[in-house]
């Protein structure tokens, strides 16, 4: 039901036909790459698939002091440790999603753009032509995605470690004696 109507037009202004203006008008829908798009909406809270970054608590202090990686994962170099990795977890293995969880929108709609151009072209002497074009894009419905609990650094400094849970506006902890207990800032 994308229903991508296209109009143009175009007018000779002199008896010599060395001068035409031509005008057109679309609306042309997006054709999306959905290989590379359904990981960004399909990341819930369980999954068997995740993207991490090493180390998951602090900067690496390897790299910044010219040795390799100090990381289990990357001990050996910028290659990762897939024994490592399949031992602790096992192919087909599904795991609770403790980073970040993207919901898709059911109503999404597919990326739009309306575009009208308009031009006026002249032939010169000789092989010689020249023209000017305006073209106008309006864009409409673009995928966005956007981080609704977004951590917050105690500083800016590239050594100020990670995220700290407590940092983003909600949280959720549990302890041993207790229920789990939801915050927001």
């Amino acid at each position: 039901n994308n229903f991508s109507p296209r109009l143009g037009a175009s007018w000779v202004l002199d008896e010599a036909g060395t001068t035409v203006v031509r005008g057109g008008w679309g609306l042309y829908f997006q054709k999306t790459a959905y290989s590379n798009f359904t990981p960004l909406v399909s990341a819930g809270v369980f999954s068997n698939s995740f993207l991490v970054n090493f180390p998951a608590n602090n900067v690496d202090p390897g790299p910044s002091a010219g040795r390799l990686p100090s990381d289990p994962f990357l001990v050996n170099g910028p290659v990762l440790n897939t024994a490592l990795l399949n031992s602790m977890f096992p192919a087909g293995s599904t795991q609770k999603n403790t980073g970040t969880v993207n919901f898709d929108n059911p109503d999404r709609h597919l990326p739009y753009a309306r575009q009208a151009s308009i031009g006026i072209e002249k032939q010169l002497p000789g092989a010689v032509a020249v023209s000017a074009d305006y073209v106008h894009l309006n864009h409409r419905d673009l995928y966005m995605r956007q981080d609704l609990n977004p951590g917050v650094r105690d500083t800016t400094s590239r050594s100020a470690g990670s995220i700290r849970v407590s940092r983003r506006p909600c949280w959720t902890w549990s302890t041993p004696a207790g229920p789990t207990t939801t915050a927001c800032r």
